[in-house]
Order: structure tokens, then C-alpha cells, then sequence
């Protein structure tokens, strides 16, 4: 038996109708992998069932303490019945890319069943009309509620789950799995009195520690005087309102290749993450500009961060902050917005280490509240709709990024194609994005309120749009590059200048020769319309990428 953390339980205090708090993921798989070519039911439900030691979090069962008295408890499902968890279903016709885009829209707009463990599987047949998918395809999705996960701990799980090639086989048990005696509601009483007189008595005592500096950054953050944007109060869009229990879902996809490149190309510090960021702040920009409803300042995302140290690297459940960034959909040019959101989340990052945010989230997310206090208190922020008054605080979308491996996987022998993130929501934050990198492509999706986002197909059209833009803006600012190389033959060496929000792509132009011969990485061809996922090469796996999965699936 186990007790939730602060942040675990808090994130089932936020647990409503209409914000179901569960994270979830689906992945395409080819089934041609597979020893003998095809895969049933039956198999993926035994291949589960022989490696769930390997992710023990799937057998446990949430267990309330009497009268909500204290954080809520795991303990071993003694009815654990794995054939609850994994459904099988089929698409309906004509079985296309929107087809499953609504379904996955369907499944993820229900609430877990808390009564069982907290997380679900649905196998999906019926892909064949999805263009560029092998013939035989599936797809499972799969969810589980965010007090049992986060995205650091997910990727443990997902490892156990998965193997290096389609012949693998699981490893024994280490131990023995046992089942948990339920206990009474006299134990847990008894177990609840102590915290109930000491949690909080120690957790003013840890605040008021911090409270000065939390003091000076909030009034740092209320002046607006942060380089990263961060604020309190953030531009009003159609994103930033109380949410309704119906969801919309899409995806794509583009090479790694070519966020490299546009990376490398443009320089200054920027990241992969950054190119992605510009990417979506591009295509908020232009989905919000053809809506007339395009605010003329800066919108403001919410960057999960994992928080874990080494100590704390094996521990299950949610150890995860988050840093507040301009995205810059003031910003036409995609260069000029690359460099300025590089600016902001790395301002973002220093002003989390400034505010400690690894112990206020530890200490005081869920941990003032008991459950009764915690649900009541959610309860009558969202009655009251406080957040829409006052407008929405701090961020307008949510933006994830969960790095995959480079080389392919295998579900029950069939190789995973494509796989796509599917974040939670909350009352205004009716927009949140999932990166995931898996073989040689970055895959971006988007999960939205249905009556804030009607037309999702039209959304991801905007992303690809701004893709393609940043694309050729890193093409044509190389080639300018080159061009003032060639018309100076012995250019002096400059020292790297910072880059202003304000300065232009022409402005950047100016750097030296030395700079155009380290842009590495050239683009690969321009991706067909990314409704599927083409069959990943089955290469062969870096030796020390290889030691880096086994070890997750030991510690899983």
C-alpha cells in the first residue's frame, strides 16, 4: 500500500465532468512484423499480461481514506482483471485518417473508471483506408490518469511495454507479485490522524521559507518585467474559457531532419524544442488571424519540465514543473520569432530555478488540501467561472515535448509506425500540444475543447503552414548567408551577437562564412500531406540506446 504524493493527488482533486484528468497516447503499429505476419486480440492481451511486473502502477487500485481525512492510497487490485483494461474495436467506414481522428476525439473525452485501476487500452482495427499505412495496420490507444504518470515516468512504462526487436522476450519477474489485503476503514483512520495535525503545520513552516522570494518573483511577474513574457494575465482567446466534456483530436508529423536543420542553420542557441514552439506559435497565429481574433500581443505557452533529481530518478508517479514562454504570435517573420522564443524559455528556465519551483510544486501542490477541501475548492472555481472573469492567468495553450528513441520499436512483434501525445485540458486551457521524436521524425498533435475548436483539420493545415514557412526561411537566410561569404573573401571574425525580439531576418544576415559551414543537417524532401505514417526502417540500434531502453524497463 501507497500513499499518493502532493502533486499526484492533485491532480485527482482536479478531476471533474468536464476535465478528466487523464494523459494518453496512440501509436500506429504493422502488423506484417509479427511472427507469422498477423496478430489477434488474444496475443496483445498476453504479451501485456507477461510484462505488467515490468509497469506494477497498472495493478494498482486508488483507495479512499474515510471521510477524506487524508490523500487517497494505491493498493493491488485483488480483482485486477486486465481484460477490463484492453478493449478491441474497430474504426467505422470508410476507416480513414478523420475517422480515427474522431474516435480517439471519443474515447479520450470520457472519464476513467476509478472503481479499477486507472488506465484503459483500445485496440483499433480497420486502418486500411488511412493513405501510406501497411496494409494490416492497428493502432492502440492507450490512457491513464495523470496521478499515476507524468511524462518522464510514462517513458519508463512505454519502454516496458515495447522491445528491440519482434522476437523479443520478456524478463522473469524479480519477485513474485502480491496483492494488497484492502484495508479497513479503522487502519486508514489511523494512518490519517498524524498527517492530519502535522502535514500542514510543516508545510507553513517549509512556505514561509520561500515565501519571500516566491514574494519578489510573483511581483516581477506582475510588473512584467521578465525577458521570457511570463506573466499573470496573459491575452484573452477563444482557448481561454471554461471547457466542455467534448474534445477534438489531430495530428502530424515532419522529418527531424529538417527541425535540425532549421535549427542548426539559424543558430544562436536555438533547440529542436524552440523550432517546434515557433512552429505551433505560427500556426496559432495564422488559425486565430483567418478567425479575426488574432491578439495583437504575444500569447504565452506552459512548457512541461521534468523535475526529478538523481535521488528521485527511479519514482513512480508526477514529479513535474513547468516554465511560462512567449511563443510570439506577434511575430510574422518565423526567424525573428525562432530567436525571440529562444530568448523566452531560456529566461523561463532561470526564473523556475530562482522560484525553486521542484519544492513549491512537491510541497504544496495537493498538500494543503485534503480531499474533501481540495474537490471543494476546485469545485467552486469552476462554479463561480473566477478564471474566465479575471481573464485567463499565465498561459494560453500548453505545449509538451516527450523525446522518443531513433530507432524502431515492437509491440508484440509489430513495429510501431508513428505514435502522437494527447494532453490533458482545464478550464482555460482549452488548447494543449504533444511533441514526441521517434525514428527520424517529430511528430506534433493537438487536443482541443470541440466548442472552442470546430474545425481542427483546419488548425493542423495552419501548422503545416507554418512549417513549411520557417522551412523556407531557414533555406533563403543559408543561401543569403553564402552569398555574403562569396562577396567577402576575408571576412574578420565577429563575436556572436545576442539577438533582439525586434531584430529582422535581413539584420541576420550579417553573420560570417564561419557560421554558414557549421549549418549541418541539409533538409530532407518536403513530407507528402501527413494523414499517416509511412513504415519506419527496421535499422539497427546504438549499442548505448539499446542499454538506455533496457535500463528503463529495469527501473520501470
Amino acid at each position: 500500500m501507497k500513499q499518493l504524493g502532493n502533486q499526484d493527488a492533485g491532480f485527482v482533486y482536479n478531476e471533474t465532468p468536464t476535465t478528466p484528468m487523464h494523459i494518453a497516447g496512440l501509436g500506429i503499429y504493422d502488423q506484417s512484423t509479427a511472427p507469422g505476419g498477423r496478430l489477434g486480440h488474444k496475443d496483445i492481451i498476453n504479451y501485456v499480461q507477461d510484462r505488467i511486473h515490468l509497469a506494477p502502477i497498472f495493478r494498482y487500485k486508488y483507495v479512499e481514506v474515510p471521510f477524506s481525512l487524508d490523500k487517497p492510497y494505491w493498493i493491488e487490485d485483488p480483482d485486477f482483471d486486465i481484460e477490463f483494461h484492453i478493449r478491441h474495436i474497430a474504426l467505422p467506414q470508410p476507416g480513414d485518417w478523420r475517422q480515427l481522428c474522431i474516435l480517439a476525439s471519443r474515447l479520450n473525452s470520457r472519464p476513467i473508471d476509478f472503481s479499477r485501476p486507472l488506465w484503459e487500452a483500445y485496440i483499433i482495427e480497420g486502418l486500411d483506408n488511412i493513405e501510406g499505412l501497411p496494409k494490416g495496420s492497428f493502432a492502440i490507444m492507450v490512457k491513464v490518469h495523470h496521478s499515476i504518470v507524468d511524462g518522464a515516468s510514462g517513458q519508463a512504462i512505454f519502454a516496458a511495454l515495447h522491445d528491440l526487436s519482434p522476437d523479443s522476450t520478456p524478463m522473469a519477474p524479480a519477485t513474485p507479485m502480491t496483492v494488497d489485503r484492502k484495508p479497513t476503514s479503522a487502519e486508514l483512520i489511523g494512518r490519517a490522524l498524524p498527517n492530519l495535525m502535522g502535514r500542514p503545520l510543516s508545510q507553513t513552516r517549509s512556505f514561509y521559507k520561500k515565501a519571500p522570494n516566491l514574494v519578489r518573483q510573483a511581483i516581477r511577474l506582475y510588473r512584467g518585467d521578465l525577458k521570457s513574457g511570463a506573466k499573470l494575465r496573459v491575452p484573452q482567446t477563444r482557448f481561454n474559457h471554461s471547457i466542455s466534456p467534448h474534445r477534438v483530436f489531430e495530428g502530424t508529423y515532419f522529418p527531424l531532419e529538417d527541425i535540425k536543420y532549421i535549427k542548426n542553420t539559424i543558430g544562436q542557441g536555438t533547440t529542436v524544442n524552440d523550432v517546434m514552439l515557433s512552429i505551433i506559435g505560427g500556426g496559432m497565429r495564422k488559425y486565430l488571424d483567418k478567425h479575426d481574433e488574432l491578439p495583437e500581443e504575444s500569447m504565452c505557452a506552459m512548457l512541461p519540465q521534468d523535475i526529478r533529481t538523481e535521488e528521485t530518478r527511479d519514482q513512480q508517479g508526477n514529479m513535474v514543473g513547468g516554465i511560462f514562454a512567449d511563443i510570439h504570435t506577434n511575430v510574422e517573420d518565423p526567424i525573428e520569432r525562432l530567436v525571440s522564443i529562444h530568448q523566452s524559455t531560456d529566461e523561463a528556465k532561470h526564473l523556475a530555478m530562482e522560484m525553486d519551483t521542484a519544492a513549491v510544486v512537491q510541497n504544496y501542490m495537493g498538500g494543503f488540501f485534503n480531499p474533501r477541501m481540495g474537490r471543494r475548492f476546485n469545485k467552486l472555481i469552476q462554479n463561480s467561472k473566477v478564471m474566465e472573469r479575471f481573464g485567463p492567468f499565465a498561459c494560453n495553450t500548453l505545449a509538451t515535448n516527450v523525446p522518443g528513441p531513433d530507432f524502431p520499436l515492437y509491440h508484440a512483434g509489430a513495429q510501431m509506425v508513428a505514435y502522437w501525445g494527447i494532453p490533458p485540458l482545464m478550464d482555460c486551457l482549452g488548447l494543449g500540444h504533444a511533441i514526441f521524436s521517434y525514428c527520424g521524425r517529430i511528430s506534433l498533435s493537438a487536443m482541443a475543447c470541440r466548442e472552442m475548436m470546430p474545425d481542427p483539420e483546419f488548425y493542423v493545415e495552419c501548422i503545416e503552414e507554418a512549417y513549411e514557412e520557417i522551412l523556407t526561411a531557414a533555406k533563403d537566410y543559408e543561401a543569403e548567408v553564402k552569398k555574403a561569404a562569396v562577396s567577402t573573401p576575408a571576412p574578420k571574425k565577429r563575436t556572436a551577437r545576442k539577438s533582439s525580439a525586434k531584430a529582422t531576418s535581413s539584420a541576420k544576415v550579417e553573420a560570417t562564412a564561419e557560421t554558414a559551414e557549421t549549418a549541418s543537417d541539409k533538409p530532407a524532401a518536403k513530407p507528402a500531406r501527413k494523414r499517416a505514417a509511412s513504415k519506419a526502417s527496421a535499422t539497427s540500434k546504438p549499442k548505448a540506446a539499446q542499454e538506455d531502453v533496457e535500463t528503463l524497463k529495469e527501473t520501470a
